[in-house]
């Protein structure tokens, strides 16, 4: 397996002894991102692992999604110098990728540091064409370039439950997946974090005013009335409130009804 020697900054050999259904739902069900999986642990006393160089090093970290929703960004501690990188989410089958390419996303090397950032720290890396995922799918992570890269590792031991870090680099035959472990048999996992846009389908809560009773002026029969606003609340920013008719009008004799309508960011209602 490739390694990358950070204090000499030259890429350096060693060893280091399913199924998709994809769904297209209309935009306004999706709030906010957040990170859903991650392994933030960055072993600074070791070198990192290369991607592409001499050897075509592939990269590949399972990752299981904790929660359903949209795959937007990944973060990963990459450096490099020259060429593109190329991250790949792949299916899996059984614990390895299954080689079915879900979305794709190259950067530049220019777009990144050349060398490896002090302190490190992660690059969020925004898909363009975000893929859905339901909590409990298993996919991959494949790091592949045309240039010379390189990704911090994480440390020795099962720092994410969630899945195995694998290589694929020549002189091996193409397409061999091997766990990334030590010597003695200790498995690595990449530093990575995963940001899920996740389904609100959850509507807000609303509360009206109580009902306003008042009385108009000699010889008229209609009266402005700003009666109090009616609050709302949501689990996530963004709810706004409403009113018909709307705080301020004019309201004729008799009894007119106010209807309140609350909604959140992803279009949900409640009145």
């Amino acid at each position: 397996m490739k390694t990358y020697e950070r204090s000499k900054g030259r890429w350096l050999a060693g060893l280091v002894p399913s199924c998709f259904t994809l769904f297209l739902l209309p935009p306004f069900l999706w709030a906010q991102s957040v990170v859903d999986q991650q392994q933030p642990v960055i072993d600074t006393r070791v070198g990192g692992l290369a991607i592409g160089g001499y050897y075509q090093q592939k990269l590949a970290q399972v990752v299981t999604a904790g929660a359903t929703g949209l795959l937007v960004e990944i973060g990963l501690p990459v450096a490099g110098t020259s060429g593109s990188l190329v991250v790949q989410i792949e299916g899996v089958y059984g614990n390895l990728p299954n080689g079915v390419v879900l979305t794709s996303q190259t950067i530049p090397a220019s777009s990144l540091p050349t060398f490896y950032p002090s302190p490190p720290s992660f690059r969020r890396i925004t898909l363009s064409n975000p893929v859905f995922m339901a909590a409990g799918t298993r996919f991959a992570i494949i790091l592949n370039s045309s240039g010379d890269f390189g990704v911090f590792q994480g440390p020795v031991g099962d720092s994410y439950a969630g899945g195995n870090l694998y290589f694929d680099s020549r002189p091996n035959a193409v397409g061999v997946w091997v766990c990334v472990c030590s010597f003695a048999g200790d498995r690595f996992d990449l530093p990575f974090q995963t940001w899920m846009q996740t389904v609100d389908n959850v509507p807000p809560g609303i509360t009206c005013p109580a009902n306003v009773v008042t009385t108009t002026e000699p010889g008229q029969c209609s009266r402005v009335v700003n009666y109090p606003s009616p609050v709302a609340t949501d689990d996530r920013p963004g709810v706004t409130v409403s009113s018909n008719p709307p705080l301020g009008s004019a309201f004729p004799k008799g009894v007119t009804a106010v209807t309140c309508t609350a909604r959140d960011a992803a279009g949900n209602t409640a009145s």
